[in-house]
């Protein structure tokens, strides 16, 4: 079957200037509607990607477009030098419906990843010693590609070529308790985990399993970091996913809210102390953004109390 004359030029043209991180299917595509999306030819599909779990929504949504157009005429980008409206609206919203009490933005699933790990190591430096601040995660998971996040990721093909990786990661089966009481000892500071795995295969944590992971971390003083990237902010039929298990607080949560690429990490006041108690000898400057009013203001239509 011969490709239409528009979908061939752009796929030709994207072989010979795009870097080859990725081998995309042979659709070029121009535009979306809803759930559908459109190739320079005129032909649609269903996107059942949802751009790798991003565009929820679907493309297109009228008062997500109100949103941006309304944002685009005030203020598009100033950085994290500067309190912006949107931000602080967005963040009020996160904080009165979760555990959270405080929320970083920032860029990407990986930034959100990378920030968390940032976040508890820097917070277990006060107490703890480099060697004692290892980070556990669990086979089959997935958490990012940039390096920490990559090296976070139980995973070896992702690991290929990139060595040597970070140190201060271990990892565990997914779902074996007696694995879970072998690896956790006193030297680890997080426990990073996904309730619903997802490159895994779509895989929940087994019943039990993420509440005994939050009462290791609480008898070894170590946090407890639920990555909702993949299956957060309602895609579970709750909020958040690990609210399907009783008794199950994190101290922090790298998430996506969907549709703009829109990344937050949400805090505890645990792990606020923590971290703020570095801060008494330390700049405040342990993670940074470049991220735009546009992306808050754009979310501000949705709100979880709807």
């Amino acid at each position: 079957m011969n490709t239409p004359p528009v979908t061939a030029d752009l796929l030709s043209t994207g072989q010979r200037v795009l870097a080859r991180n990725y081998a995309p299917g042979k659709l070029g595509l121009v535009r979306g509607e809803g759930s559908r999306v459109f190739d320079g030819d005129g032909r649609d599909y269903i996107d059942l990607g949802t751009g790798i779990s991003v565009t929820s929504f679907g493309h297109r949504h009228p008062e997500i477009e109100k949103a941006v157009r309304a944002q685009l005429d005030k203020l598009w980008h100033v950085s994290n030098l500067y309190y912006n409206e949107p931000a602080v609206k967005l963040a009020v919203e996160l904080t009165e419906t979760s555990f959270a009490e405080r929320v970083f933005f920032c860029n990407s699933g990986s930034e959100a990843t990378e920030a968390a790990i940032k976040l508890v190591r820097r917070a277990a430096s006060a107490t703890r010693a480099p060697q004692q601040r290892d980070i556990l995660t669990f086979e089959g998971g997935f958490h990012g590609r940039t390096l920490a996040a990559v090296t976070a990721t139980a995973q070896p093909k992702y690991h290929e070529g990139f060595e040597p990786l970070p140190g201060g990661f271990r990892y565990c089966p997914f779902n074996d308790l007696d694995a879970l009481e072998q690896h956790f000892d006193g030297n680890v500071c997080a426990v990073l985990i996904e309730p619903v795995q997802g490159e895994g295969g779509i895989v929940p944590a087994a019943p039990g399993f993420l509440k005994r992971v939050r009462e290791l971390c609480d008898a070894n003083d170590a946090m407890m970091i639920v990555d909702e990237v993949q299956c957060g902010l309602l895609r579970t039929g709750k909020l958040w996913a690990h609210q399907w298990e009783d008794g199950v607080i994190p101290d922090v949560i790298p998430d996506v809210i969907s549709d703009v690429a829109s990344q937050s990490v949400s805090l505890s006041r645990r792990a606020v102390r923590g971290i703020l108690k570095t801060f008494s000898s330390v700049r405040p400057s342990i993670s940074r953004r470049t991220y735009s009013p546009i992306k808050s203001g754009s979310l501000l239509f949705w709100s979880p109390r709807r």
